[in-house]
């Protein structure tokens, strides 16, 4: 009797063993998946960040490049491409700012993303150099308040 209750006691304790190491080990597999899925959406993140700001800053040139044209007018032909162009890198713009608002939730962040693209969409419709400037670093300025705000999200 005793032999029996001390193998009952054996497969029991094993059985106890196997159960406490696969829970521990299904815990652990567990969250290395949660760690791995949480890098790659920050990655992801900070690339959409990346590709936003890259967008919006080629808009903002190709908006200057558009103005340059039109104040032109007057000594050659205006010529649609540069209009064609900032109506491209505006919709690319777009493209990455939705792109971001999938990956983010930060209702703060997505307002400035949303300030940058339109500073740099409107800067076309400056009366003057000097408000084209002003427009050009306005748009900048909004840009890097995105940027430093995404930075400090992704910290």
């Amino acid at each position: 009797m005793g032999t029996v209750f001390a193998s009952a006691v054996a497969v029991a304790g094993t059985l106890l063993g196997v159960w406490v190491s696969h829970v521990l080990q299904r815990r652990s597999s567990h969250e290395s998946e949660d760690r791995a899925r949480a890098e790659r959406r920050r990655a992801e993140l900070v690339d959409a960040c990346s590709g936003f700001a890259e967008a919006v800053m080629q808009l903002r040139r190709a908006q200057h490049a558009r103005w340059v044209g039109r104040r032109r007018a007057g000594e050659e032909p205006v010529l649609a491409e540069p209009r064609e162009e900032a109506y491209r890198l505006r919709a690319t713009a777009w493209h990455a700012y939705f792109r971001l608002k999938l990956l983010c939730g930060d209702e703060g962040l997505l307002a400035k993303a949303t300030s940058a693209v339109e500073a740099a969409a409107g800067m076309h419709e400056a009366r003057d150099d000097a408000e084209l400037r002003s427009r050009g670093e306005t748009a900048k300025r909004l840009l890097d308040d995105f940027v430093t705000a995404a930075a400090a999200l992704l910290r």
